[in-house]
């Protein structure tokens, strides 16, 4: 048996993340029952159980954040009592706003440091899902990662197999929740939503919600008011709502009918790409810049650095109030005209940039292979 800890409350490219994981988990384990927990919980009560397992495995997600112990991981006051290898697999960071700086300067917290220790030392590899994750994690002396990718990149229904260069009749956005905090966000979403529509008319069109829409009960009323906002103006447009809060399924049935997707959410965009179809990825943070980077697929972002301009908080999600401070990003005001000539060049080259994106994911899969096999 062995244990994965994994972080899905609700959110579907979270559980995209672990339906693709525990299949890995599977392929090359294919005897072993999977004990799955929660991360965000301690583990107290469970460890009798753990500590049966063969490991106790970290599975995705971007949780290389300042305060990964006890914060992302609560785990165990001691983590001695977890006798089994702590491993990572796939782990991400999430930097916001995101740039080199960030990156450079990124410290981990001193209570994180025992957790730290026992990923470098219970494991030959530590995986990770970017090379801004792993940048970070060198920078705060841990050498031992490897870039594998992210679990939910490997489909073995298409892997190795080609994007698909499909006539475009239904393209589906994605939105982000920034706009939780900035207001500038909610209209610059707004702007891509009409855009797509004046770029392809009389087409299918479908906005998409991984979360935080009605029926997510981890977010406060304010932040579904928020979206609800969002999918008016959508729906307005002439988008058909997409609610996929706890619903993976409905988010994949989604992306099969879809022939391209724009949008905010990486793991929407993964599982496009992994269906074989293109996908245009906007980098809100770390998240998104580290799969642009890993696909060396260019970036589009949502925000550029500024000198220091006031940005509106348009809630704070803790105390549930609006507030104003100072943001040294300011909205990318070319981001429709980016995406416009990048459309324009890929419909007519047929997708030419998607070419070598199966290769990529495929030789990075035996990257993931050669950790898969060495876990034990």
């Amino acid at each position: 048996m062995i244990t994965i800890l994994t972080g899905d409350k609700i959110n579907a490219g979270d559980l995209f993340i672990v339906i693709r994981g525990m299949k890995l988990l599977k392929h090359f384990y294919p005897n072993e029952e999977l004990l799955k927990l929660d991360r965000w919980k301690p583990i107290d009560k469970e460890l009798y159980k753990i500590n049966k397992t063969r490991a106790l495995i970290l599975l995705g997600g971007p949780a290389f954040q300042k305060n990964l112990y006890p914060g992302i991981y609560p785990l165990v006051k001691n983590l001695d009592s977890i006798k089994v290898p702590i491993i990572a697999m796939g782990l991400g960071s999430k930097i916001s706003p995101y740039n080199h700086f960030m990156v450079d300067n990124f410290k981990f917290t001193k209570s994180s440091k025992p957790l730290l220790y026992r990923l470098t030392c219970d494991s030959k590899y530590i995986s990770v899902r970017d090379y801004i994750t792993k940048r970070i994690l060198e920078n705060n002396g841990v050498k031992n990662s490897i870039v594998t990718g992210c679990p939910a990149w490997y489909n073995f229904e298409t892997l190795g197999k080609p994007i698909i260069n499909n006539p475009i009749e239904t393209i589906a956005l994605t939105t982000s929740v920034r706009h939780f905090r900035q207001r500038s966000s909610f209209i610059q979403q707004y702007n891509v939503m009409k855009f797509i529509k004046e770029f392809f008319p009389r087409k299918r069109f479908y906005c998409v919600f991984q979360d935080s829409l009605e029926n997510d009960t981890y977010k406060p009323p304010r932040i579904i008011k928020i979206q609800r906002e969002l999918a008016n103006k959508a729906e307005f447009l002439g988008y058909k709502i997409i609610n996929c809060t706890n619903n993976v399924n409905k988010m994949m049935e989604t992306y099969e009918k879809s022939d391209l997707l724009i949008g905010y959410r990486v793991h929407s965009h993964i599982c496009m790409l992994t269906l074989g179809k293109p996908s245009i990825l906007i980098a809100d943070d770390s998240r998104g810049y580290g799969v642009n980077e890993f696909l060396n697929m260019g970036n589009f972002n949502s925000y550029i650095e500024s000198k220091g301009i006031f940005d509106q908080l348009y809630v704070d999600s803790l105390q549930g109030i609006a507030l104003r401070r100072i943001f040294p990003y300011k909205p990318n005001k070319y981001l429709t005209e980016q995406i416009r000539i990048f459309l324009e060049q890929e419909i007519s080259n047929g997708f030419a940039s998607y070419a070598g994106v199966n290769s990529i994911i495929l030789r990075y899969f035996k990257i993931m292979e050669t950790f898969m096999k060495i876990l034990f």
